[in-house]
């Protein structure tokens, strides 16, 4: 009778330890399932943000050359106005009035004139806070400059755009060695004989992917 009682007090026990191994290993079996699918996600992401990084700064540095160029420009521009205006000014002063026309008609620059125009009106010789000349007019330089500067902005931009790109990108790793190091902790929570231990591995693989959860919630997706 004492050996039915024994042996009756001890099944429950062998059973329930059973049923709590079995769910510590499905439990063990979901977070794997996650984590894995978790970290392959954030690999390709990790993957596209670095096509971005690498196609922005490649944006960023050829506008950044254009730019150059276009400054280069805007200043021998620049140049042939001063020699023009400076040529216009010596027939202006002989009372040349022919060449006055041919300068305005055939060399001037059509964008030029109406500085050339508001700085004449501005009366230059009598009035002392006119402009030496219309080449230093802001508005002036701002609109020979203005291709060359949109450019300069637009590489500014695609750079931030790629070291924004670079820091996501690493972010996504970040969080691919965290779902990395959950199916570690819950790959390896079976190998070990008591209970306490597998269960303390799968909560610490909880905790982690929960972490990683967050971690991947904040970030844009590609």
């Amino acid at each position: 009778m004492s050996e039915t009682e024994d042996g009756s007090g001890t099944e429950p026990s062998q059973s329930n330890m059973s049923r709590a191994l079995h769910n510590v290993d499905v439990v063990a079996a979901i977070i794997l399932a996650i984590a894995t699918v978790a970290t392959a996600w954030c690999a390709y992401q990790s993957t596209r943000w670095s096509g971005v990084q690498a196609t922005s700064f490649s944006q960023a540095s050829a506008a950044r050359i254009e730019s150059g160029r276009e400054f280069n420009r805007a200043y021998q521009i620049l140049s042939i106005d001063a020699d023009l205006f400076t040529d216009w000014v010596a027939a202006y002063a002989d009372g040349n009035t022919d060449l006055l026309t041919f300068y305005e008609t055939n060399l001037i620059r059509p964008a030029f004139m109406p500085y050339l125009e508001e700085w004449v009106a501005s009366r230059p010789l009598e009035n002392a806070s006119a402009l030496p000349n219309p080449i230093v007019n802001e508005q002036y330089r701002q609109e020979l400059l203005a291709e060359s500067t949109r450019l300069r902005l637009e590489a500014e931009s695609k750079f931030v755009k790629a070291t924004d790109a670079n820091q996501t990108g690493d972010n996504y790793v970040l969080a691919t060695v965290m779902f990395a190091s959950v199916l570690f902790f819950a790959g390896i929570s079976n190998k070990f004989e008591r209970i306490k231990i597998q269960a303390a591995l799968v909560m610490l693989a909880v905790v982690v992917l929960l972490f990683g959860f967050a971690q991947i919630g904040s970030l844009p997706i590609h």
